[in-house]
Order: structure tokens, then C-alpha cells, then sequence
């Protein structure tokens, strides 16, 4: 048997395709997003509405604290250029997880529907993708999200930005 220590049997190319497909669907692990798909704490979610006006509290700057009693306190300013969110301390696995969880502290209504390919956030709010041109995207740390929104795990201190903007292509 000496010589065949490095010898690999060809993998048949149906099976590698299978294993192609489920991989790129999300159906067999692979990686995921920043994190290990623990809970992570203390998260900043930053919900920027860029002008369109939500059903609630529209023009206005609003911060969300954790209150120590286990709800929310909430700091609010006017603001011209439309809604911003800022909700502190908030505690998901995932960005859709992290928009949810902010909504439920804040009071507002998030729409999201799932593909083969993972969650999409319709509405936040009121204000619906399409609008203008307009569609919901997220950032995490400053970096435009590359996966589902389901799909994409978060880290212990990260800031997760939801932003309701026009296509970045015209």
C-alpha cells in the first residue's frame, strides 16, 4: 500500500454539483456572517429611515436605552431630514434578529418574507421597498451587507445600520 498514501478517489461530478447547490442555498453549513451564530449583546441597531416619513414619530431623532428594570428609555429630538433610530443594548444572533428585536423595543412594525435564499425585509414601519426607488439595506460595522438578512450573524459590540436607500448603481 505504499504509495497511495496521497492517492484521493475522484469525487463524481453529480455529487459535486449537489453539494455545490445545497452550499450556495444555505442548506450544508458553511460561513455565515461575522459571528458563530451565539447571542451577541450590546449591539447598536440604527434604523435611518433617509428622509421618507414612518407611521411613527416622523422627523424625528430617537435613542433607545435599556432602562436597568428590563424595558426602554427613550430620548427623542426633532429632526428635519427625516427618522433615525438608534436603539443601545440590544441582543440578537443575526441582522434580521437585531431589526426585530429593536422594532419590539421601539414600537415599530417590520414586514420581512423568506426565499430559498433567505430573509428580506419588506417594510419597516409603514415605508415599503420599492418606494422611489427606495429599498432596505443593512450594514454592519460600516460594511454593506453580502447575504440574507438571516444569514448575516452579528458580534458582541457591533453596530447593525438598516437604511431605507436608493440603488448605489443609478
Amino acid at each position: 500500500m505504499a504509495g497511495l498514501a496521497g492517492r484521493r478517489e475522484p469525487v463524481p461530478l453529480a455529487l459535486a454539483l449537489l453539494v455545490s447547490v445545497l452550499v450556495l442555498a444555505g442548506c450544508i453549513g458553511g460561513p455565515s456572517g461575522g459571528g458563530d451564530g451565539s447571542l451577541a449583546s450590546d449591539l447598536t441597531v440604527v434604523i435611518d429611515f433617509e428622509g421618507f416619513e414612518p407611521d411613527t414619530h416622523p422627523g424625528r431623532l430617537a435613542q433607545w436605552m435599556p432602562d436597568g428594570a428590563g424595558g426602554w428609555r427613550v430620548e427623542t429630538q426633532d429632526r428635519a431630514e427625516g427618522a433615525w433610530y438608534v436603539v443601545d443594548g440590544v441582543s440578537a444572533r443575526t441582522v434580521l434578529d437585531a431589526l426585530v428585536a429593536a422594532a419590539d423595543a421601539t414600537g415599530l412594525e417590520v414586514v420581512y418574507h423568506k426565499e430559498a435564499m433567505g430573509a428580506f425585509v419588506d417594510s419597516v414601519d409603514g415605508v415599503e421597498n420599492g418606494e422611489d426607488g427606495h429599498w432596505w439595506s443593512y450594514y454592519v460595522n460600516d460594511e454593506y451587507g453580502q447575504e440574507a438578512a438571516d444569514r448575516a450573524d452579528v458580534s458582541d459590540g457591533d453596530e447593525v445600520r438598516w437604511v431605507y436607500m436608493g440603488s448605489p448603481f443609478g
